[in-house]
């Protein structure tokens, strides 16, 4: 059964000496003393499937004990092109990105681009605030090793597997495209003016506004098989601010689900996966406070999940497997 730790028993955990990744509020992560961790910020957690707001206690993630080598590594928005070189082949990596960096931009709109995109298991999340404070503060990842905390750089714990054990990342994504209306953006970015829709250049909020466009569902691309969902943050003066950035030259659908709640709430998760993490828009606008979604899943409720690449509005998880 997953739990929240008060201090004592998440320092007992680190001098411990396991490999740890521990997310909790901003203000309990900077109390932890150094050791074998990686930490990142959030104020929310899915609990055995339950939804939970806390900022006094500790999410813990034990790694294997029988890995076979780890590293941890920085990246600043000019180094972490490099992320997936340093991954081993045959294990993953588990990348926590502050919320609002310039890190967290940089790795949103070009990791797809990055040498050996999608060939190793990168797996991680965009470190949160909470919910009041977006916009006026960044997230926070912390070394352990060094107990040296940032706010603007990416952490990631580079996991080696011992040969008889492989790692695998599962994407859940509830939300199919509405392709009766064809999407185009003007440019590469998190903000919207315009958009092309159907062929006609249009004002994006306008356009919003006169269709009635409920922006608690994505945004969705599905070029190549995989279903990528943009996500709306909000509506900010003539702009529309995106939770990802659009890309000039692809094509996005609006998304259909008849019922948020019940499309996510029925997701299978058929066996437990090893690491899990949830988007905080499923959080919001799923009412998840005190609320279960499904127990096999227990995790750090996200500002964006990553799965090779940034995502929004899914379920991340990754299995450890013997082989």
């Amino acid at each position: 059964m997953s739990k929240l730790l008060d201090y004592n028993e998440a320092v007992k955990q680190i001098n411990s000496g396991k490999l740890l990744v521990i997310s909790a509020s901003a203000s309990m992560l900077e109390k932890l003393p150094k050791g074998n961790y990686i930490a990142g910020s959030t104020y929310y957690f899915l609990i055995d499937g339950k939804g939970e707001e806390c900022n006094d206690k500790y999410y813990i993630e034990e790694l294997p004990d029988d890995i076979k080598d780890y590293k941890i590594i920085t990246y600043d928005e000019g180094a972490i092109k490099d992320i997936n070189k340093n991954i081993p082949i045959n294990g993953f990596g588990y990348c926590l990105i502050p919320f609002g960096c310039k890190t967290h931009f940089e790795f949103a709109l070009n990791a797809p681009n990055y040498d050996e995109f999608a060939m190793k298991n990168l797996y991680g999340f965009i470190t949160g605030v909470r919910k009041e404070d977006i916009g006026k503060m960044n997230g926070v990842v912390i070394d352990g090793l060094t107990g040296t905390i940032y706010d603007n750089k990416a952490i990631t714990l580079n996991v080696a597997l011992n040969n008889s054990y492989s790692a695998e990342i599962d994407i859940i994504n509830p939300f199919e495209p509405d392709r009766t209306k064809r999407i185009e953006f003007l440019e590469d970015s998190f903000e919207v003016k315009e958009a092309i829709i159907n062929d006609k250049k249009l004002n994006f909020i306008e356009y919003l506004k006169e269709n009635n466009i409920d922006i608690r569902y994505p945004i969705l691309n599905d070029a190549f098989g995989a279903k990528v969902n943009i996500s709306f943050l909000k509506v900010e003066g003539d702009k529309v601010l995106m939770g990802s950035p659009v890309f000039k030259g692809t094509t996005y659908y609006f998304t259909k689900v008849t019922d948020y709640t019940e499309e996510l709430s029925k997701v299978e998760v058929h066996e437990k996966p090893y690491l899990s993490c949830n988007c905080f828009l499923n959080y919001l606008y799923m009412g998840l406070e005190g609320k279960t979604l499904n127990r096999t899943i227990s995790g750090p409720i996200t500002f964006g999940e990553i799965a090779y690449r940034l995502l929004n509005q899914t379920i991340v998880n990754l299995y450890i497997k013997k082989t």
